[in-house]
Formats: C-alpha cells, structure tokens, sequence
C-alpha cells in the first residue's frame, strides 16, 4: 500500500508539474487538473459553462486550458460514477487548478475509451468488453486469444494450439473484424473457415483489449458483421518532470507453464523525454508439445487419446507409439514479437505516433490433420503452417483543437506485410507441397469529432478510409530424397497476382438531452470495393480465356445504424441498436482455386456483399456499491451468404475441358439466408470490500433460412465462466471456472465445424477450475497460477485439439 500510495502521490507531482509548465507556456490561460480521490488523473472529464460557449474534456493527463475570456465564469465537472461539482473561477486568483472528484457510492459501469477514435464506452449503443493490461497479466494467457476467451464473452475454435479463431455471436473468420491500434488485421485472404492470425498480437505489451459485439461496419466497414476485436497496445510515455532529463523504466517476466513445457521471456523500456517518448517491447516464447487432460466420461473413455504419431527415420515414415496418450504431439511452435513506438509532442494540440510490430512464429503443426487416419495409417506425415509472419508500419496523427469544424481529428497512414505458408506431405510420399501467400496491405483511415453544447449536446463523427490490398501466391512440388522441384503446381489463389481495394466514408450524429437521460444515436457509411484476379497461361489447367485478361468484381454497399441511450432512473439504463452490416468479398471469396474430384471453382464477377439487419438491446440494472446485472438480446437476419454451387462460364457451359479432361464448374455465389438469435448475462457482485463476483452466460442459435431450416455453422453451444476474485494488500487470489454446454452432432452445421473431431454425440460439456495467486513486494509480483485443477479432458465445440490438461503456472514479474 505504501509503494501505491508513492507511486500516486509520483503521479499527481508529475501533473502538477506539467500543469505549471503549460501555464507558463500559455500565460493568457488558466490550467486545470482533474483528478479521482486515489490521486490519479482522470480522462474525459466533462466541463462546461453554463451558456456551453466553452466546453471540452480532460486530455490523457487530466489536464484542461481555459482561455482568458472565460476565466471569471462558473463551470461544471462532470465524470460517470463521480460527483458532479462547479466551480467559480472568478474566485480562484491561481493559473494552477487542481481538483478532486468523489466517487459516488453507486457506480453504474466502468468508464473507458474505446475503438480507433477513443470514444468512451458508454457513447456506445453495442455491448462492449474491455480487457486491461492488469487483468490479462494476472492469469498469464500464453496467447491473446486465450486472454479473450477467459476475460470476454468470446468462444474461441483451435484446429491446432498455436492459433485460435474468436467466435462472436456465431459469426467467426472473415464475419469478424480484427483490428491493432486502429489499423485493420482483416486481408483479402481472410477465410469463411478458422483462423488463427489473432496469436501474432503479443498480450504481453496489450493496455487494452475491446470487444464491441454486433454490427460495426459504420465504424469500420466491411468485416464487422459479428463483432470488432480492436487490440490496443501501450504508448510511450513523455517526461514531464523538471529535475530529470529522461523518464525511463520498464517491465519484465519470465514465466513457466508445465502442460506445455512453456518457456516465455518478456521486456519492454519506456524512455519519455520533453518532446520525444520511445517504447521497445520484445517477447519470445517456446511452447513443447501440450499435454490434455486425464479424465475422461465413463462413456468415451480413449476420446482425442493420441495413442501413436508420425515420424521420419532412415528416410522412411515410421509410426511411433506415444509413451503418453495424453500429450498432442505436434503441437509445439515458437513465437517471437517485437514492438517499437516513437511519439513525438508537436505542441500541446497535436502529437505523431510511429508505430512498428514484427511478429514472427516457427512453423506450427496443424494437429488436426496429423491425427486424421487413412486405414491403419496416418492420412498426413506433414503438415504444417511455415512461419506465420506480420509487420506493420504506422505513422498516426492527432490534433485536439476546438475549430469550427472539428474537436479531434486522428489520420492513421499504415502499411502491413504479411506471409503465410502451408506444408503437406502425405505419409509414404516423396512428394512434399509448399503454398506459400504473401499480402501486402495500404491502408488510411480519417476520423473527426465535433461537439456543440447548446441546451442538448450534438455530437459529430465523421471520416473516411481506404484499403488497398495485393496478393502474391506461388506454390511447387519437391521431392524431398532427390531435391526435385516441380513449379507446375496449382496456387492457393490466382497465379497471375490478385488485388481488392475498399474505400468508405461515415457521418454520425449523437444527440443529448440536458440531463443526459435520453441520447439518440444515427449514421450512414457508404462504401465501394472492387477484387480482381488474373490466371497464368503456364497454369496447370487449362483455363477459358478470359481468365488470362484478368476477372474483376465491383460493387457497393450502403450500411446504417440508429439507436437511442434511456436511463429511465439512475439505476436503469437501457439501449435500443438497429443497425446492418456488410462484409465485401475478398480474394479468397473470388480467387481461390479448388479442383477436386472433377469440379473446378471459378470467379464469379457478380459476387456481391453478405449482408445483415441486426436488432439488439442491452439492459443494465445498478445494484449498488459498485454492483451491476446487464442482460444483451440480439437477433440477425444474414442475407445473400456466399456459398458454393454449381455454376456456369459467361458462354452458358457448365463444364470446360482441359485435354482429356472435363470440369465440372462451381462457384461461389449469394445464395444463402439465415437467422442468428441469442442472449447473453453478465453479473458483477461486490460481495464484500475486496472480494468481487463476476459472471456471464452466452446462448447463440442460427438457422439456415429457405424451407431447408438446417443449422447454421459457427454456432457455439451455451458457455460462460463464474470468477470470484480476492484482494488483500499485497496479496491477489482469483478462482475461475469456464464452462460449455452439449453440442449434439445433430445441430453442427456442416464440415466447418468439423464433426470428425467430436464423439457421435457431438461435442462434450465440460467445466474447468483454475487458480491465481500473485504477491506484490517492491518493484517485483510473483504469480502461481492452477490451470484445470481436476484435469478434465475437454474438447471445445469445432476444435481439432483438446484443451489443456493440469497445468502449472509460474511466473515472475518486475519493473524498474
């Protein structure tokens, strides 16, 4: 408690001091500093006065400017679960304003920014969940992913452990939009199936992870059609302090977990100066082959059992006997992150951020492929992902400034290259395939806020974006006994090089009332996007002409959003969205090459965008000291799906031939209706002073539309988690338990949900129990954490690996 109280009294010196310094700077203005009754300054903190001829909020520092003309008039502070207090600035001489808010004794939610343009929470009409750096370090996740799925209403699928593919409200892959500090992760190849590009975000250097669940595309364009996972690293911090030069410190860890024979290592330095701040972060960890859980039903005792595995010995392939049933083998990998931020303060209006991340993995074993059996043998001796890598590039550009036309303005200029590759091998073959796809991907995007406070509040979003994405794919065939290489090999996607560029611009507008019990929410984004591909003539298939003159698709698509914020009574808020979504076909919609059993996948140039018409409303009850019960219901009608069928070329046929060959063609096209409901719970109990209760509950159904009334695939069973958490000075206590309902086979949704790894019944219910622990002492914590305590085998709904048996955790954290 001693080193927190130093560290807060720190902090509130260190505004001061900044405080000053700006007064002097700006001699013709009053500075204020808002800050909570613990010290620490708070952001967004309304103030007006009373004609709203000025009003603004506190900037990261919990600092405001008054200028002269309005120093002798009376203005109001207003904070969410704080006091509301005015203050007479004619009676303060002072250039140097400092101020406390009080909590109140009832806090209706948690207030935190949110998204690529840092809106608060409670602006939003969708369900959100925001993550903090604190609680992700707390239970040490081995990746983001697993942080989503223990901290946010998010399922998460996993074909092998180093992936993870986030599941929301039954929309997954390609249906949800990933996003790292503003810039879309989302590509042209992004898949209908599972992916697993969410791993190579580092959780170690995370501030922040926000899920806003439901439609998003006015925000973010095409993708968010279930939901946005927007991963937001920490900033460098500058030095505000007169008698140093430089504000240096940093954090470190090194952590072990036994299921996996996990090493990982983890630094990061912050050193801030007057103008300048810089942020390195590197994490590296090794993960071995992940071992299951023991305990079995009665009913399936040898499920997901890995009784033997494939080998390579004296050049042949070898079947080895598993000395332990229950570790995976295969699914160890590497991982290496690195990040480094430079920030440089213009003036104390504007500020540039360049922001560099390198993620690279070794290659990753796909398990659910090398555990498919063809006969008495295994279908596959490799297969494997090559290195998984991601680079990024950003140079962000904030200006605060009241203008006529705009509070905020944020431009994020970025350029991302990624590489994946895919590795196969059928057992006792020579042959060895190798894909390997490269995307290179341009993006800016350009948002502007405008508040006006009148009697009403209005406020004002607008912007617009672009995304420019191009695709090389190559492939070959290799002998691996004599080095043999053969080019003539089909790629994953068009040979000739493939490209999809999406341009968007959005307005919003948000209405007020005075007493901030009613607020309207309305906007419109219109959006254009155009995919093209091109094929080789040295192509391994003959192909109709026009496909060397290259196919293009262009289209657009009109999305809205409208919605109002009601707080009936000071414990009740409820929000009513109506909104749709879209989600523009990519390169692997239109371009990806599948020739198999006689069919040939072709473009199709009038694929159009999969749309939805979404409902929703979200109802929070305040029960009191920090107490809330919210309840989210929500229904989505998806239109014009893209599925495959049986197509023609534009001259009619429904065949082509290749020499003595003949094709049956198919196509994607827009075909597919369905409905997507559900519900989700979610409680917070203050049991006590220092003892919380917090638990959710997610129900999703979705059904294909049309007479066929089939399931829809993606569609998690009933899952949630119950956590109960325990703080006593230095010390943390966490018990958790995650939990899954049944999944009858005969509601899974097709092969996308992979009925092969589940037992006949379909996949199993399960409940696990795991425990944290750390202690503070200084500048260090020590953790321990108990994962699966009862060592339960449990296999989540769709995934081709089981998850993790009995597992300790140990770790060390420090800072300097």
């Amino acid at each position: 408690m001693k080193a927190q109280h130093s560290r807060l009294t720190c902090q509130k010196l260190l505004c001061s001091i900044f405080c000053v310094l700006l007064s002097v700077a700006l001699f013709s203005q009053k500075a204020v500093v808002v800050y909570d009754d613990k010290g620490a300054t708070l952001v967004g903190v309304e103030c007006y006065n009373g004609d709203f001829s000025f009003a603004t909020t506190t900037d990261l520092e919990g600092n405001i400017s008054i200028p002269l003309e309005f120093q002798n008039d009376e203005f109001t502070f207003k904070y969410l679960g704080f006091e509301t207090i005015s203050v007479d600035l004619s009676l303060i001489e002072k250039s140097l304003i400092e101020l406390t808010l009080q909590p109140k004794n009832e806090i209706l939610e948690e207030v935190v920014l949110i998204g690529r343009n840092d809106i608060r929470s409670e602006d939003f009409l969708q369900k959100i969940d925001a993550v903090q750096s604190k609680e992700i370090a707390s239970s040490n996740p081995q990746t983001s992913v697993d942080a989503l799925a223990r901290y946010a209403d998010v399922y998460i699928q996993k074909s092998q452990m180093g992936g993870g593919s986030p599941v929301i409200r039954g929309f997954e892959a390609n249906k949800v939009l990933l996003v790292v500090d503003g810039v879309r992760m989302n590509n042209a190849i992004y898949r209908n199936g599972h992916l697993q590009n969410a791993i190579t975000i580092d959780n170690a250097i995370l501030d922040q992870m926000e899920v806003i669940y439901g439609p998003s595309s006015l925000m973010y364009g095409s993708d968010a059609l279930g939901g946005v996972v927007h991963f937001r690293t920490k900033e460098p911090m500058l030095n505000l302090r007169k008698d140093q030069s430089a504000n240096v410190f940093g954090n470190y860890y090194a952590r072990y977990g036994s299921a996996s024979n996990e090493k990982s290592v983890h630094a990061d330095v912050n050193i801030g100066l007057r103008k300048w701040g810089s942020l390195t972060s590197i994490s590296y960890s090794d993960f071995g082959d992940l071992r299951m859980g023991a305990n079995r039903t009665g009913e399936y005792p040898d499920f997901a059992k890995r009784p033997s595995y494939q080998s390579r010995s004296n050049n042949e392939d070898v079947i080895v006997q598993n000395e332990n049933e229950n570790v995976q083998v295969g699914t160890g990998y590497k991982q290496f992150d690195f990040l480094q931020k430079i920030r440089y303060q213009i003036n104390d209006q504007m500020n540039l951020t360049a922001n560099l991340q390198y993620s690279a993995s070794s290659d990753i074993p796909r398990y659910d492929q090398l555990v498919l059996l063809d006969g008495d043998q295994f279908e596959f001796a490799e297969w494997y992902y090559g290195p998984q890598k991601r680079g990024l590039a950003s140079l962000k550009y904030k200006w605060t400034e009241e203008r006529a036309w705009m509070d905020e303005f944020i431009v994020i200029a970025s350029r991302q290259n990624i590489e994946e590759s895919r590795i196969t091998r059928g057992f006792n073959s020579d042959l060895r395939t190798t894909g390997i796809e490269s995307v290179g991907v341009n993006a800016l995007t350009i948002d502007i806020s405008k508040k006006i406070r009148k009697k009403r509040t209005h406020m004002f979003y607008y912007g617009a974006d672009a995304n420019y994405n191009l695709v090389n794919s190559i492939a070959y065939e290799e002998n691996i006994n004599t080095g043999d290489r053969n080019d003539n090999v089909f790629t994953r996607y068009p040979s000739g090089g493939s490209s999809m560029n999406i341009l968007g611009a959005y307005a919003q507008y948000v209405n007020e009332s005075e007493d901030s019990t009613f607020v309207f929410h309305g906007g419109v984004r219109f959006s254009s996007y155009t995919t093209k591909v091109k094929y080789l003539e040295s192509d391994p298939i003959q192909w109709p002409s026009f496909f060397y003159d290259g196919v293009t698709s262009t289209n657009s698509s009109v999305s809205w959003s409208a919605g109002m914020n009601w707080k009936p009574t000071q414990d009740w808020t409820i929000r009513f969205l109506a909104a749709t979504a879209f989600r523009a076909p990519n390169v692997d919609d239109i371009g990806k090459l599948r020739v198999n059993n006689g069919n040939a996948l072709v473009p199709n140039n009038s694929l159009g965008a999969e749309r939805s018409i979404n409902s929703e409303i979200n109802i929070n009850r305040n029960l009191g000291r920090g107490s809330l019960v919210s309840g989210s219901f929500f229904y989505t009608r998806l239109s014009d799906a893209i599925v495959r069928q049986d197509f023609m070329l534009p001259d009619g046929s429904t065949t082509f031939s290749d020499g003595d060959k003949t094709y049956n063609v198919e196509g994607n096209v827009n075909a597919e209706n369905a409905e997507l409901y559900g519900v989700s719970l979610n409680l917070k109990y203050r049991l006590m002073r220092g003892l919380d209760l917090t638990s959710s509950i997610s129900y999703v159904k979705g059904e294909i539309l049309g007479g066929i009334n089939e399931p829809l695939a993606h569609i998690p069973p009933v899952y949630g988690k119950t956590q109960l958490k325990y703080s006593w000075t230095a010390w943390n206590f966490t018990l958790l338990s995650q939990y899954n309902g049944m999944k009858p086979v005969e509601l899974y949704g097709g092969s996308s949900d992979n009925p092969e790894y589940a037992t006949p019944e379909g996949a199993l219910p399960w409940t696990i129990f795991n425990l944290y622990t750390d202690y503070s002492i200084g500048s260090y914590t020590f953790q321990l954490g108990i994962e699966n305590i009862l060592d339960k085998q449990y296999t989540p709904f769709a995934s081709g690996v089981s998850g993790s048996g009995f597992n300790v955790i140990a770790a060390v954290r420090g800072k300097f």
